[in-house]
């Protein structure tokens, strides 16, 4: 039988804008931080998981920094091995046992095409029409296109060999 919790946290700031209507504006200093871990309590020894943390924020509009970090709240030996004392009781959080970030710039794909994409949606649809269509039909004899309409009209059919 084990417990798990988690934490979730966000900070914010309201600062004086004359822009806006209601004269304060919010800015966001942390978008997202977690603490994550379980207690188990039917375990010998250690009965404390590690401990997880993430913290996400954006550095500007586009870009942004995610950090992660585990702590382990065991003491551990000379030699390397953990035991069944908390970190705590020296008064630390725990031993660092792994890190880790990370960085995301967001953009929007639509601005990078811009209206040329309407233009060619239509010829796409009919490109992507006359690849699905058979080319053979019964045994070695191939299908040869002779007119100049797209090939998923009725009115051009193709001639045998």
């Amino acid at each position: 039988m084990a417990m798990s919790f988690s934490l979730s946290q966000s900070l914010e700031i309201k600062v004086l804008s004359k822009r806006d209507t209601s004269g304060v504006k919010k800015i966001s200093l942390i978008d997202d931080f977690n603490i994550n871990g379980s207690y188990n309590f039917l375990a010998d020894s250690m009965k404390l998981s590690t401990i997880s943390l993430s913290l996400r924020t954006k550095l500007t509009g586009k870009l942004g920094l995610n950090l992660r970090a585990t702590l382990d709240p065991y003491e551990v030996s000379p030699e390397g091995k953990r035991y069944d004392r908390l970190t705590w009781r020296r008064g630390n959080l725990g031993r660092i046992v792994s890190t880790g970030w990370s960085f995301g710039y967001s953009f929007q794909v639509a601005r990078l095409v811009g209206p040329r994409d309407k233009r060619h949606k239509h010829r796409a649809a009919r490109v992507r029409q006359s690849v699905l269509r058979p080319v053979r039909h019964d045994g070695p004899r191939a299908e040869r296109h002779t007119c100049r309409k797209p090939i998923t009209t009725s009115r051009c059919r193709g001639t045998w060999d």
